[in-house]
């Protein structure tokens, strides 16, 4: 990780989100692309579920990170910020943000007005709102890791600096990946009723579960990193966590510890070997 010394004019920016990821999901995981990175770091959502939390995102407020540490905690330095009349960073103890953006409205709007194409793709219900279609010079609704990245490839410009946002679902329940198809019957749904059915063997499978995916899609990030240009700032998070029996508890959509901790990971990919 670095920010020091660096034009963000330079670079291409992408934001990923793998929606409903825990951070301890990503550290049980086998993925070592995402760890290759850098360290992967425990992180405080916006929100408890997809819209407010992405809101948030659009609007240049990724995840907080407790740790004083440039680009992870908001309060030291942003990664990108909205000159939007609230300050713009540089007081006595944030730095000046590493990309500050002349725009009141949100992140692809203020890439745009410095001449960034702006390319996203959203994989959850939310997204079909049109507001994502506003927002994007180039925006899809798809719910299939693989037609995504490779849309989002063939939509950037070659010539061009982009800003890129994608969200991938293969984390979120029923946490179905490439091949794999899970269902969630009825007592999935009962127990967020009724805090009833499910045992600690089911919320170990759903947790196991949502691992799985993440694994699948450690190596389709691997594949979507490898097709882009080397000076590329990437941000991988997820927009909430999930609860896996804590306090009897399923799901998200609530406040909870284990709903609120996700993963930040901050790269620049002219920095990886190779």
């Amino acid at each position: 990780m670095r920010s020091s010394g660096v034009n963000p004019l330079d670079y291409n920016h992408v934001l990923i989100v793998a929606d409903s990821t825990r951070y301890d999901t990503v550290m049980r995981a086998d993925a070592p692309f995402l760890k290759s990175l850098g360290r992967i770091r425990p992180a405080l959502s916006h929100g408890t579920y997809t819209w407010p939390s992405h809101m948030a995102m659009m609007m240049g407020h990724l995840p907080h990170c407790p740790e004083d540490l440039p680009l992870y905690n908001r309060y030291r330095q942003q990664l990108w910020r909205l000159g939007d009349g609230r300050g713009t960073g540089g007081g006595q103890f944030q730095e000046w943000p590493f990309l500050l953006l002349p725009t009141e409205e949100s992140l692809p709007e203020g890439f745009r007005k410095i001449g960034f194409t702006t390319v996203g793709t959203g994989a959850v219900s939310w997204f079909s709102h049109r507001i994502w279609r506003d927002w994007f010079d180039h925006f899809l609704y798809a719910n299939d890791v693989n037609s995504q990245i490779e849309w989002f490839l063939n939509s950037i410009s070659k010539s061009k600096r982009f800003f890129g946002f994608l969200n991938f679902k293969e984390t979120h329940e029923p946490y179905s990946h490439g091949s794999v198809v899970y269902s969630m019957p009825d007592r999935y749904q009962e127990h967020k009723l009724s805090l009833g059915p499910l045992t600690a063997k089911d919320f170990s499978e759903l947790h196991n579960r949502q691992i799985r995916a993440l694994e699948y899609l450690d190596a389709r990030i691997r594949y979507f990193c490898s097709r882009l240009p080397r000076n590329t700032v990437l941000a991988f998070t997820a927009d909430h966590g999930e609860c896996f029996g804590e306090e009897n508890l399923f799901g998200h959509g609530f406040w909870h510890p284990k709903v609120m901790e996700v993963p930040l990971l901050i790269a620049f990919l002219d920095d990886l070997p190779g």
